[in-house]
């Protein structure tokens, strides 16, 4: 991941502006959380980190996928 000039995060497609979301989904009684690396301008986004919360019967349970490094040419 790139600094901008700006001191913004920069794409790294396009070098465009980035930014670091998180998103929510909720599938078979658990939570996953995602980290995401997404751009405005060309619709390039990856998965910085990937977080699953499950309940069990001694409280809840954490998986923290590792940080990956932004790969190239992933476009939705």
């Amino acid at each position: 991941m790139v600094l901008r000039h700006d001191g913004g995060i920069k794409c790294p497609v396009c070098d465009g502006k980035a930014a670091i979301i998180a998103e929510k989904s909720m599938s078979n009684g658990g939570s996953i959380v995602r980290y995401l690396l997404k751009c405005s301008s060309c619709g390039y986004r990856d998965v910085l980190q990937e977080v699953t919360i499950t309940k069990s019967e001694s409280g809840l349970k954490l998986r923290i996928g590792s940080l990956s490094t932004p790969s190239k040419g992933t476009k939705l």
